[in-house]
């Protein structure tokens, strides 16, 4: 659960030229003002479309809503030892992926 409270939540938010980014930022806030002990960090702006950054090497470029909240906030609120499930392995074998696509 998101609480704000004795878990440190962090989010960085990567806006851009794009219209897009205003929504972003409104999500942002929003989250804010529900959960008060959440940082937002702006990172410099750039090219391509606005995302948020959950972890070194996780972005969303999408608003998270409907059934993508739900992991999103899941993430958000993971602690330290959480983060040991959650993340994918160094190197991915595209043998070992069931995906209706070749991966080379």
């Amino acid at each position: 659960m998101l609480t704000g409270g004795a878990v440190d939540i962090r989010l960085g938010i990567h806006l851009t030229a794009d219209d897009r980014g205003l929504v972003f930022q409104s999500f942002c806030e929003e989250m804010q003002a529900l959960v008060p002990g959440i940082r937002v960090k702006k990172e410099p702006q750039g090219d391509g479309p606005p995302f948020f950054r959950i972890a070194e090497n996780v972005t969303y470029q999408i608003l998270p809503t409907g059934r993508e909240l739900k992991p999103f906030l899941d993430f958000l609120s993971a602690t330290d030892m959480d983060f040991a499930c959650l993340s994918m392995p160094e190197q991915l074998d595209p043998n070992q992926v069931n995906a209706p696509a070749m991966l080379t």
